[in-house]
């Protein structure tokens, strides 16, 4: 059978789905054929063998385990993906790779670019929903909407707010939690939501946050969670990114205006430059999902479909 061999990045929601319909597929081929070969470099037995890459060893946690499912902690740069996408050409069926990181994440999605080009692989980006002013939609009628363009420009315009102290609810997680230090009494009047990780809570620590003031768990939450985390803060602004739908972002604003909390938006960054390229395409997820599903009704990638998981290794870049 001429199975796929998928490089999948992304420990997000759209990365975990992805890999569980993976999952899904091969388990229902495993009585066809030996799982373990995909490991071990030989012609696969299965539609799909993934290996699925993720920054932290929680974002492994959350994957599912299954046949043909590898799963690889750590951040790679252009050059280490290259390698291994060309070591992978020598060795298995037609290659895919799927971008389903953080839409922040924009370094990430540039490596994977780069590599996929170099080392003539297909690549999908999975996109979610409106981006930019587009999340204006998502918000309900009537929420107090602050759009700024980066956390360190969101810390500056909470720090003007002096006159002013309300408590902070910060959901833009643990990574760039260094800004939000330089807001007036921040020790204070700062929570911050963040996964429920060692690192996290180290990280939160160690910068002067309150362990009392830490929300450590993992989303996305509903709105009534929102609304219950702000009255635990006492907060009057909350502050987060443009996630979309798959991200929360109206749950937290309809908990926002239902408690007169004011919200703190950062949008989106610039997107990476796109390729106007056979090789390239940007699906949404359940596109991808559906595609995924279609080839494992068939046991293979071979297709006339247009679509880009379909297709597979055709038109890669020379």
């Amino acid at each position: 059978m001429n199975g796929m061999h998928v490089f999948l990045f992304g420990g997000t929601t759209e990365g975990r789905k992805i890999a569980e319909a993976i999952a899904e597929v091969n388990r229902e081929w495993a009585a066809h054929g030996d799982a373990s070969a995909c490991e071990a470099g030989e012609p696969l037995s299965l539609p799909f063998c993934a290996e699925v890459y993720v920054a932290t060893a929680y974002g492994a946690s959350l994957l599912p385990a299954g046949p043909g499912i590898t799963v690889h902690v750590g951040r790679l740069d252009a050059a280490e993906m290259r390698a291994l996408f060309e070591a992978a050409r020598q060795t298995s069926g037609p290659l895919l790779v799927v971008d389903a990181t953080h839409p922040y994440a924009a370094v990430v999605s540039e490596n994977i670019l780069s590599a996929c080009a170099a080392a003539g692989v297909r690549c999908i980006r999975v996109e979610r929903e409106s981006t930019g002013a587009g999340e204006a939609e998502l918000a309900p009628e009537g929420a107090a909407l602050h759009w700024v363009d980066s956390i360190e420009e969101a810390a500056a315009w909470l720090a003007a707010k002096s006159s002013h102290r309300p408590n902070i609810l910060i959901t833009t997680g643990s990574k760039e939690l260094a800004p939000y230090t330089r807001i007036p009494d921040f020790a204070a009047r700062c929570y911050v939501r963040a996964l429920p990780t060692v690192e996290a809570l180290e990280k939160c620590q160690a910068l002067g946050f309150r362990r009392a003031h830490l929300i450590l768990m993992q989303g996305p939450f509903s709105e009534e969670m929102n609304v219950a985390q702000l009255r635990y803060a006492d907060a009057g602004y909350l502050v987060t990114k443009a996630s979309g739908e798959t991200g929360g972002f109206p749950e937290k604003c309809e908990a926002a205006l239902t408690l007169g909390v004011e919200v703190v938006c950062i949008g989106r960054p610039k997107e990476v430059s796109i390729p106007d390229a056979a090789w390239y395409d940007r699906e949404k997820l359940d596109a991808v999902l559906r595609r995924i599903r279609e080839i494992g009704s068939t046991g293979t990638c071979e297709s006339s479909s247009e679509d880009a998981v379909a297709t597979c290794e055709s038109s890669r870049p020379q």
